[in-house]
């Protein structure tokens, strides 16, 4: 029978935990790009729709 050690045990308890942790920094972190990218796509479409807006007023204008 293997003899257990405790301080093997803290480790690896520790080590979970770390992992852990850093599993839920990565899927914030991963939120956080989908989020940005999320609205910077909404941005590009105002914008756009701006822009046609103001060329059609423009032309309208000629």
């Amino acid at each position: 029978m293997k003899n257990i050690n405790m301080s093997d045990i803290v480790v690896n308890r520790r080590n979970e935990q770390f992992a852990e942790v850093v599993s839920m920094i990565q899927h914030t972190k991963d939120e956080v790009v989908r989020l940005a990218n999320a609205s910077l796509i909404d941005l590009y479409w105002k914008v756009g729709k701006y822009e046609s807006l103001a060329h059609e007023a423009v032309l309208r204008d000629i």
